[in-house]
């Protein structure tokens, strides 16, 4: 009938091939590509028209549920990046005040060594 597949989905149409099975039986292809009036199935075309519509229903197709997961995930990732982010903040808060500690602790420390060297090298 002149229509073909390939394995990327894409659908061609070879006008001779339709043209002679128009020619050999045009009600037959009629038949198989158009669904009749007040039938719920048949007619390729119309297969194609529901899976399309089945794919980009606004309301409940297959793009919408799949952006919806997504934004879903992406709103999770988002709650547990600040999480996270919360959680190295107060970790750098604690090491900056341990260091501040050390700090001052070796300061000290100094103080005192220079004390006892001003002490015990006093006279000499």
């Amino acid at each position: 009938m002149g229509l073909s597949l390939d394995r990327n989905g894409l659908l061609t149409l070879d006008n001779t091939k339709l043209s002679k099975a128009l020619t050999a039986d045009a009600a037959s292809v009629v038949n198989l590509m158009a669904r009749t009036t007040g039938v719920a199935s048949g007619g390729l075309m119309a297969k194609f028209s529901d899976v399309i519509t089945a794919i980009t229903d606004p309301t409940k197709g297959v793009l919408v549920m799949r952006n919806e997961s997504f934004t879903k995930q992406a709103k999770k990732i988002d709650v547990r990046v600040t999480q996270e982010q919360g959680r190295l903040d107060a970790y750098a808060n604690q090491l900056r005040r341990s260091l501040g500690d050390m700090d001052a602790k070796v300061a000290a420390n100094k103080v005192v060594q220079q004390t006892i060297t001003n002490t015990f090298n006093f006279g000499r």
